[in-house]
């Protein structure tokens, strides 16, 4: 059986094997393992060399600081390792270029699903300041044009009274205007 290099099973579970276990111990035993293919090893390798050039690059530290920088170099190869993130240098705000690691960015467009409204019953006795606009699809709305409603919400009866408040907004506003 061919043994897997990676903190998580095929079905998203931790890997017993390596629960615990950093992943630059995991990639220094797949490069020793024979069973590996050339390309995995490559690839193992050339994570392990960003993480020993990042921490020759830290130089001397307290024990704290080297503490940090081992947890940052674990967690860019987990990610690097189990995620195909990949390392870019990026230019930050002081000018200074640095490498960061970071996903791949994918040339695939991610659609973003919006669910379409439901109108959800109001519990008994409520009824909103405002009523709510609900979004009817074509054979509802065939359905409700139907329906004898009341006259009060009728698309004339609706105008006329929009007509009439604009009209009494106005005379307010004459109103107003000669008093002052």
């Amino acid at each position: 059986m061919t043994r897997v290099y990676s903190h998580y099973t095929p079905e998203g579970a931790d890997n017993p094997e390596w629960k615990g276990k950093s992943t630059v111990t995991m990639l220094t035993e797949l490069i020793a393992d024979p069973e590996q293919p050339p390309q995995e090893k490559d690839r193992a390798v050339e994570i392990l060399k960003w993480c020993a050039a990042k921490e020759k690059a830290a130089g001397r530290q307290t024990e704290l600081d080297h503490a940090v920088t081992l947890m940052f170099c674990e967690s860019d190869a987990r990610a690097m390792w189990e995620f195909g993130w990949t390392v870019k240098a990026t230019v930050g705000s002081d000018g200074i270029e640095r490498q960061t690691v970071s996903p791949v960015e994918s040339s695939a467009k991610i659609e973003t699903l919006t669910p379409k409204p439901h109108p959800q019953p109001a519990p008994a006795g409520f009824e909103p300041a405002i009523p709510l606009p609900v979004i009817l699809d074509p054979v509802q709305e065939a359905a409700v044009a139907g329906m004898n409603l009341d006259a009060r919400f009728a698309p004339a009866a609706v105008e006329a009274r929009v007509k009439a408040l604009t009209e009494e907004a106005a005379r307010l506003k004459a109103l107003l205007a000669q008093e002052l």
